[in-house]
């Protein structure tokens, strides 16, 4: 069923625009013109083939995170004595492409310390301020509810953090930082949760 206007979806993130058009079994019915980056016309599509193609576009995001959470394991086992005190180092380069391949305005590294009682930024690229050196320090005792919902799944995605429930404790501790959308990932050593692999856009919510 082709409405009279139809929704116009922009590839490869249509779930955006469309999800509210899908919130009824009805809604299944309808088609969709996609289109590319160009706006030139890709081709339609339905319902079930928007969702289908947008859940295999989460998990293949989910993967690739977790694999660049994989690569800063080895940063992660550094004591911080022997870290390179400067983001040129190579070792970082992997923040900035983290940044590009998942299209995020800031990507950070936190470590989680001893016994997790605090959780300390070690590193991170920020688009418009580059690389950012200054440490920064969370009292786990200050989020008990984020780390759980870390804790508990390789990957927490946060659509809005304005309003969603989890990123309640993060609005109270990061001010103004606490916008945007956010994504994180676990970053594991001999099987216990090291750090943290945090991206983060700035701007309006985002459908990971």
């Amino acid at each position: 069923l082709m409405d009279p206007e139809p929704v116009i979806l922009a590839a490869p993130q249509p779930l955006t625009a469309g999800a509210q058009r899908l919130s009824t079994a009805r809604a299944f019915l309808h088609g969709f013109i996609v289109v590319d980056g160009q706006g030139r016309y890709v081709g339609v599509c339905d319902g079930q083939a928007l969702l289908r193609a947008n859940v295999a576009m989460q998990q293949r995001r989910a993967d690739q995170l977790e694999r660049f959470a994989g690569a800063l394991t080895a940063i992660m086992q550094i004591p911080n004595d022997d870290l390179p005190p400067d983001l040129a180092h190579p070792r970082w380069r992997v923040l900035e492409i983290v940044a590009e391949a998942l299209d995020v305005d800031r990507v950070s590294v936190w470590r989680l310390g001893p016994e997790q009682t605090v959780i300390d930024r070690i590193g991170a690229f920020d688009r418009f301020e580059g690389r950012i050196a200054t440490p920064f320090r969370i009292d786990a005792a200050a989020c008990p509810a984020y780390l759980s919902a870390l804790a508990s799944s390789r990957v927490t995605a946060i659509t809005d953090l304005k309003i969603d429930s989890r990123a309640e404790e993060l609005r109270r501790i990061r001010g103004q930082d606490a916008r945007g959308a956010l994504i994180d990932a676990q970053i594991m050593a001999d099987q216990r949760l090291e750090g943290i692999l945090t991206c983060q856009t700035f701007g309006a919510a985002r459908y990971w």
